[in-house]
Formats: structure tokens, C-alpha cells, sequence
């Protein structure tokens, strides 16, 4: 006899994952109670913006979730491996409700936080700091700041994008800086 054992997953974001899910498979139903975890704007992309990431350097912010509309745990690792563009899952975390508490603080915040929730399973962005391609790389606000001025117009339109369209709840040091010195202010609903 075949069991199936059907699991819920969420889904942990905090950026354009909010408001540019594309083909994520997630319900699209973004909670305002996710873990409270440390994010800031700290990776370049190819594109020019600077995106938030886990960072444990930095104080912790409110962050959001969605229930994913597969419960195979693969599947929704590769959906947001896929949407994220990464070319592998390394950068894709996950735990389940049942496992073991982590000895990393992150990890250990999201298992804590999990067993709060009616989901068997999560999973998050976990890429790294990255600043000018120099992996690990956390620039300083002054040096996102200098980042940001000298992008080409296209790429700042992308970058203010970015910054402005991070749920307002999304208050990190380097945002407020941002908003000081650009104007960038929220203009996603404040949740």
C-alpha cells in the first residue's frame, strides 16, 4: 500500500517575491507574521539593483509568508529556485517542523517560528551578501549610497523599484538612508 503524505509548505519573502511572485507556486496570500529575521539591501544584481538578503550582521525586521500551492517540498524548492533564477537549490533554504532545532541563529529563529504555524515545512531565499560580484561582500550604507548614484538611468529606475516596492514594513537601516538621500520612499501598502 502507497501513502502520500500531503504537507503544507510556506514560503518566506520579504522583497519582490511580495509584489513580482511570477510563476512561484504560492497562493499569492502574503502574511504579515513572518519571522522576524535579519534583512538588509545588500546583494548587487545583474540588473543593478541591490536587493535584501539575510544578513546576521544587521537587526532583524518583520517579514511575510505564503502558504505554496504544491506540497511536495522539491517542487516548491525548485519553483523558487526557478523564480529566484538561481542555477542550483543551494541558495534555496528549507526546514521542516519536525527536524531538529538548528544551532544557526537564522535557522534556529525560522524552526522557533514554524512551530507557531499550521505548515509541516518552509522554505526561503537564502542567498548571501554580494557587493560589486565580490561574494560575502557587505557594502557600507555610504557605499551602497555611492552604488546607487553612479547606476546608469535604467538601472537606478530598477534599483528605486526595488527599494520602493519592499513592503513598507520592510524597515532596514540602509532603506531609511535610501529614503534620506533619493526620496525612495515606500509605495507598497504599508502592511
Amino acid at each position: 500500500m502507497l501513502f502520500i503524505i500531503l504537507m503544507r509548505i510556506g514560503c518566506i519573502g520579504w522583497g519582490s517575491l511580495i509584489w513580482k511572485p511570477g510563476d512561484l507556486l504560492v497562493d499569492k496570500n502574503w502574511r504579515d507574521d513572518g519571522p522576524q529575521l535579519p534583512i538588509e539591501f545588500l546583494r548587487t544584481s545583474q540588473d543593478g539593483r541591490l536587493t535584501l538578503v539575510i544578513c546576521d550582521l544587521f537587526p532583524v525586521i518583520s517579514t511575510y509568508w505564503s502558504l505554496m500551492t504544491t506540497s511536495n517540498i522539491p517542487e516548491a524548492i525548485e519553483s523558487l529556485r526557478d523564480r529566484e533564477n538561481c542555477p542550483t537549490a543551494k541558495p534555496i533554504g528549507m526546514l521542516k517542523r519536525l527536524d531538529l532545532v538548528p544551532e544557526n541563529a537564522v535557522k534556529k529563529t525560522i524552526h522557533s517560528w514554524l512551530q507557531s504555524k499550521d505548515i509541516d515545512a518552509v522554505i526561503w531565499t537564502n542567498l548571501g551578501p554580494k557587493f560589486n560580484d565580490e561574494r560575502g561582500r557587505i557594502a557600507t550604507v555610504e557605499e551602497a549610497l555611492d552604488y546607487l548614484s553612479n547606476l546608469s538611468l535604467k538601472e537606478q529606475e530598477l534599483a528605486e523599484e526595488y527599494v520602493r516596492k519592499a513592503p513598507g514594513k520592510v524597515a532596514t537601516v540602509y532603506r531609511s538612508k535610501f529614503e534620506e538621500a533619493f526620496g525612495w520612499v515606500p509605495i507598497y501598502p504599508v502592511r
